[in-house]
């Protein structure tokens, strides 16, 4: 047998991880991307530490994580959005960093150092269709979810794999606030009727 051809079928929870106009913010201003693209990996790889994560890939603002367990998957999805809408709370826009994230539980294929199959390609699906800030999963991880994960789901419905001969429901876990909303109007108090002066 030839070192390295030999495969084997493992079930995982995929995430795929990307950041929001990475090339035009390369473009913009190198220097400052890269020490933001820094940050956000050293945020993202403490949240993996902390829910047993393990990194397969990195390239550029790119992650491929696998998790033996769907429901840190999930948790370490929404500590990632949620810490890094934290740190871009306090940054002007130019410097903020909004990821996609994109779930699913399924068969992967493992040879050598890759890994293969419709598992992968759904998860990377889900993470090109998930919304800057947000975190799409599969119908296939929130049925395993129920009840140990309280973050509101809400169903995109049927949504077509681009290049897959497949559709699949998902659901958007929305955990970090917008850090790019319009300010609250402000408020205006209503005028006082005037006090006759003491005396009069």
């Amino acid at each position: 047998m030839v070192a390295g051809t030999d495969s084997t079928r493992r079930l995982k929870a995929i995430m795929f991880t990307d950041i929001k106009g990475y090339s035009a913010m390369m473009g913009e201003d190198e220097a400052r991307t890269v020490k933001a693209v820094l940050e956000h990996r050293e945020i993202v790889r403490d949240c993996l530490k902390r829910h047993d994560g393990s990194e397969h890939e990195t390239i550029g603002d790119a992650f491929v994580v696998l998790f033996d367990s769907v429901v840190n998957a999930v948790r370490c999805g929404a500590e990632i959005q949620k810490r890094l809408g934290q740190r871009n709370a306090t940054l002007p826009k130019e410097e903020q960093v909004l990821i996609r994230i994109g779930i699913h539980l399924g068969d992967i294929i493992v040879q050598g150092d890759g890994i293969y199959g419709d598992g992968v390609n759904v998860a990377a699906r889900l993470m090109a269709l998930s919304d800057p800030g947000s975190t799409l999963i599969s119908s296939a991880v929130r049925q395993t979810i129920r009840g140990p994960v309280l973050e509101r789901l809400i169903s995109r419905g049927m949504l077509r794999m681009d290049k897959m001969n497949e559709t699949i429901e998902a659901f958007a876990m929305v955990t970090a606030p917008s850090v790019t909303a319009a300010p609250p109007l402000p408020v205006i108090a209503s005028p006082q009727p005037e006090q006759p002066a003491q005396g009069e």
